[in-house]
């Protein structure tokens, strides 16, 4: 898998969970390269309990609210993810960032009220051109390692083109194969695919869910989903080496470690597609990116599971002169999908679930 992008991140609750990730221990922290080629996680280690505070955290959020608080929150940027990351709450915003809130908006109206909070507790949402990948997420910390609040970060055109999943991830998924690497560029002679996202207010399935991905990865801080290596009882165990941090050898799909996203030094053969995709149904994995690492993993299942219970996704794989892969059905049929989507579905109806970014686990007392 091709390395583009890495980051050292400071991360308390991070303990050395990716397979590709190198990691040093200072003091009671963990010091973790990461390496993501799509969706970038980070959590920064900051040095104040809140340096950006959209609402106080007793605050409940009505649509009012969550609208003031996105108004404060969204930041049209262009800053590059490093310098976001790097110190994000001295990035310095534009005079045009409000322009963006009626789209934030339309996300508000299509997410499950369940998971409004995760959105509207963001301490930003930037927006720019610099940033490398579609999208990222990062916890914040503060200077004792207690989670104080979240950020996601995505790129400008995203919220500009509002694309469909279709044309967002199909792209994405061309790259592996030797897609052009210009941003939701299609190639019609290679994989496509849909995910047949039904909306109400909102055009841009893409959008939607790329969001709802980024918010997985901050329920995964929020609740520890993926903070203890090895646990018989967390997420890796249903499909990660607890050693590797690789897919158990049952979890995988035919090709699975040659995949890669931006900048392939080398491609897969189209010519088999077929192949791989039939293989990725009996996986354990619901993409070619959740296999990547447990991160990407839990957050791709969680996304899904947002569709399934609130807009009634058809998740299929075209491959130019095959027939079509209808995965809803293969889901239902595969016991390892079924597990994680259980999972998934038990955190979610959880009395403990921890929604709100600035609500996370060993947070002091109000």
């Amino acid at each position: 898998m091709n390395k583009l992008l890495r980051f050292t991140v400071i991360a308390s609750s991070l303990v050395g969970l990716l397979g590709c990730s190198k990691a040093e221990t200072s003091g009671p922290n963990q010091t973790i390269a990461l390496s993501n080629d799509f969706f970038v996680t980070v959590v920064q280690k900051g040095n104040e309990f809140r340096k950006v505070t959209p609402l106080d955290i007793a605050t409940p959020f009505t649509r009012a609210t969550c609208e003031a608080a996105l108004t404060k929150a969204v930041c049209e940027t262009t800053a590059s993810t490093g310098q976001i990351t790097n110190n994000y709450a001295s990035v310095k915003c534009t005079s045009n960032s409000a322009q963006y809130v009626p789209a934030l908006m339309n996300l508000f109206d299509e997410t499950p009220e369940l998971m409004r909070a995760s959105l509207c507790s963001l301490d930003r949402i930037f927006l720019s051109d610099n940033i490398a990948s579609t999208a990222f997420a990062s916890s914040v910390t503060d200077m004792f390692g207690r989670r104080t609040g979240g950020y996601v970060g995505m790129r400008r055109a995203t919220f500009l083109q509002q694309p469909s999943s279709h044309d967002l991830v199909s792209w994405k998924e061309q790259l592996a194969f030797g897609g052009s690497s210009v941003f939701l560029a299609n190639d019609p002679k290679l994989v496509q695919i849909r995910y047949n996202i039904k909306l109400t207010t909102l055009k841009s399935d893409g959008l939607f869910y790329v969001l709802m991905h980024e918010l997985g990865h901050l329920i995964d801080f929020n609740n520890s989903v993926n903070s203890e290596r090895g646990s018989q009882t967390g997420w890796a165990r249903l499909s990660w080496d607890a050693m590797t941090q690789t897919p158990l050898s049952q979890a995988s799909f035919y090709k699975r470690d040659d995949f890669c996203f931006y900048n392939c030094r080398s491609y897969l053969d189209a010519r088999d597609a077929k192949e791989i995709y039939s293989s990725l149904t009996k996986s354990a994995f619901i993409s070619t990116y959740a296999s990547q690492n447990p991160y990407e993993d839990f957050a791709e299942f969680w996304a899904w599971h947002l569709l399934i219970q609130n807009k009634s996704p058809q998740l299929q794989i075209e491959i130019p002169g095959e027939a079509k892969l209808e995965l809803n059905d293969e889901f239902t049929q595969n016991p390892q999908i079924k597990a994680k989507l259980d999972f998934v579905d038990q955190l979610w109806n959880s009395s403990d679930l921890k929604v709100d970014n600035r609500q996370g686990p060993n947070q002091p007392p109000n």
